[in-house]
């Protein structure tokens, strides 16, 4: 693991402004980290990972691993059309077939992916949907 500055969208840049707001005026002070402790140090991972079980809990949500998120957002961004270069770069890998094992293609981007051949009409003269042997 890495210390490297992420980029985020502007959505996420807006609910951490809110919720900065929410804070006691002592953590509102300018960190090098946006999730920190009170001393404006990141949290040990374990730490880290206990309070994501409590939350989870809290939500009523199956358990599942802060690391998860990883697999989640992955797979979002090829969703998005991301490129796997900029996914791997986001994600802080060296190697691309790293980055690939993080993306779960779900069944429904697979079929509306697969769908696009149906564009091609190129293939047939007549325009149906079967290719005639000559």
């Amino acid at each position: 693991a890495s210390v490297r500055v992420v980029p985020f969208p502007d959505i996420v840049y807006r609910c951490l402004c809110a919720m900065v707001k929410n804070l006691p005026e002592c953590r509102r002070q300018p960190a090098q980290f946006v999730i920190c402790s009170d001393n404006g140090m990141p949290y040990e991972p374990r730490t880290f990972e206990r309070y994501f079980q409590t939350l989870l809990k809290r939500a009523g949500l199956k358990d599942a691993s802060f690391h998860c998120l990883r697999h989640t957002f992955a797979t979002r961004a090829i969703e998005l059309n991301i490129s796997a270069e900029t996914l791997m770069s986001l994600l802080g890998h060296t190697d691309i077939g790293t980055t690939m094992r993080y993306v779960h293609a779900l069944q429904e981007h697979k079929v509306k992916e697969v769908q696009k051949f149906d564009q091609i009409d190129r293939f047939t003269k007549s325009g149906d949907r079967c290719l005639k042997r000559a």
